[in-house]
């Protein structure tokens, strides 16, 4: 059996991640209003999202966490990933409050 290449596996690790993404947005509307979003209001959520969504797969490709080369060891991935979602908060605060 042909082992998979570690460019591919970080590959489909990003897919995976995009893909929660972009299904968390028509969860989040489902349990906002208690009812099942139309497909034009996912849509339209998902162009909205769409900046924020490629600004926090960047940060986490240059923050290291698709790297498989060596293991996250206990505190210092709480540390990066608090680090990152500090990040995105922020920023996310600053694209849809202040900009858009």
């Amino acid at each position: 059996m042909k082992q998979i290449s570690r460019k591919r596996r970080q590959f489909i690790i990003f897919l995976i991640d995009v893909l929660i993404l972009f299904l968390s947005i028509p969860l989040t509307l489902t349990l906002r209003k208690f009812q099942v979003p139309s497909l034009i209001s996912i849509f339209e959520h998902w162009i909205t999202f769409l900046p924020m969504i490629i600004f926090w797969e960047l940060l986490m490709y240059g923050a290291g966490m698709y790297a498989l080369e060596k293991p996250f060891k206990g505190t210092s991935v709480v540390l990066k990933m608090s680090l990152i979602a500090s990040v995105s908060l922020l920023t996310g605060f600053t694209l849809f409050y202040l900009l858009l």
